[in-house]
């Protein structure tokens, strides 16, 4: 059957073939379907550039975030020169180089296309603007190691810096930690102070808590709370302090206008002058100082002295009742005996036990101790 009929078809061809194919047709229903293509295609163009804006948005938001830092870091002045991350470290510096020019080359790249109505890339700078509290506490904390600068600054965080030959100047500061060689420091307002230094000096108005550890440098600060102190050679002013505890002292020089309390464990060589003090004095093993006090309060408790060859001179008010007591080889005392009620008074060749009462006894009065070998105490009325 089925070779019948393509027989059949055959012989029949050209009576059938009687339709030709309408090629206008054909090419106009090709360019309809082409035209209903085209806005999905515009679409989808749309979104592949808004895509590439974002990204290039994203990389230079980075990248800003990261220069702006560096900038700052990079216009700070060290001596004759700027402080660059190289001065820090060397691989930051090599860092520092491609960031910058990564930020040059992405700054350029995101302004071709800015628009008042892209709203992409306005987003963008908002963000960027945003950038400045950021940046502002980055700048806070700061951690450096200088060698042979200088460097200004205004208002800082808390500062870790190691330095040699450097000079800092800042208006205020948070905590301090400075490992110190050959240095000047000068910040009128610190929070709390650690200060390792050898030949250098620091110089504050107002400051927390204090540690110094000093070798042969100068300390100026004019309103402090708590110090303590390890030191040789170096030269202490103080203006109005709390408590002062040295643990070690050789060779140093203190000079306080107003002091609540010292106490010395060690200390040979020095001297300490105190315009005012509130509370005590105590020292537990001194060997050549010399004590100047030169007022004291109604809160006046004690002086308390053991060692060899010191020297304490005391201005107390006539009317100031305390009790004195000492144990001395070879003393030296000048004070108004005639005022004391003695209790014990014992001299035998180089020897001398001795306690009085100057006023009325009473539990808790002022007492002046001293102790030791070749020990020297003047008390003068005021």
């Amino acid at each position: 059957m089925s070779a019948k009929l393509e027989k059949h078809l055959s012989s029949q061809r050209k009576n059938l073939d009687v339709e030709s194919p309408d090629d206008d047709a054909i090419w106009k229903g090709i360019q309809r379907g082409l035209h209903k293509e085209k806005p999905a295609v515009k679409l989808m163009m749309g979104k592949s550039r808004m895509i590439k804006i974002r990204n290039i948005a994203a990389a230079a938001f980075i990248l800003f975030s990261l220069g702006y830092i560096a900038n700052d870091i990079i216009n700070g002045k060290i001596s004759d020169r700027r402080i660059t991350l190289s001065s820090i470290d060397s691989e930051l510096g090599r860092r520092e180089k491609e960031y910058k020019t990564l930020v040059s080359f992405k700054t350029k790249e995101v302004r071709s296309f800015t628009g008042p109505r892209d709203a992409v890339i306005k987003e963008l700078f908002k963000e960027i603007n945003k950038l400045d509290p950021i940046y502002d506490q980055a700048l806070k904390d700061l951690k450096a190691d200088l060698y042979n600068s200088k460097l200004d600054a205004a208002n800082t965080g808390n500062l870790k810096i190691e330095s040699k030959y450097t000079k800092v100047n800042a208006l205020s500061s948070g905590s301090l930690e400075i490992n110190s060689y050959n240095d000047k420091y000068s910040i009128p307002k610190t929070g709390d102070i650690t200060f390792t230094a050898k030949y250098s000096d620091l110089k504050t108005e107002s400051s927390g808590q204090i540690i110094l550890d000093c070798y042969e440098g100068t300390v100026v600060m004019k309103e402090v709370k708590d110090i303590k102190i390890t030191s040789k050679y170096a030269d202490f002013q103080f203006g109005i302090a709390e408590d002062i505890s040295v643990a070690s002292s050789y060779s140093d020089k203190m000079v306080a206008d107003k002091l609540n309390s010292l106490r010395i464990n060690e200390s040979k060589y020095c001297s300490y002058r105190m315009d005012e003090l509130v509370s005590s004095v105590t020292e537990g093993d001194g060997y050549e100082d010399k004590f100047s006090i030169m007022k004291t309060g109604q809160e006046f408790k004690e002086i308390k002295v053991n060692g060899k060859y010191v020297d304490v001179s005391l201005s107390l008010p006539k009317t100031t009742d305390f009790r004195f007591k000492a144990k001395i080889t070879y003393p030296k005392l000048d004070m108004d005996e005639s005022l004391f009620k003695t209790k014990i008074k014992v001299s035998e060749g180089s020897q001398l036990e001795y306690d009085a009462i100057r006023g009325t006894e009473k539990d808790g009065m002022p007492l002046i101790e001293i102790n030791g070998y070749q020990m020297s105490l003047k008390i003068i009325g005021i």
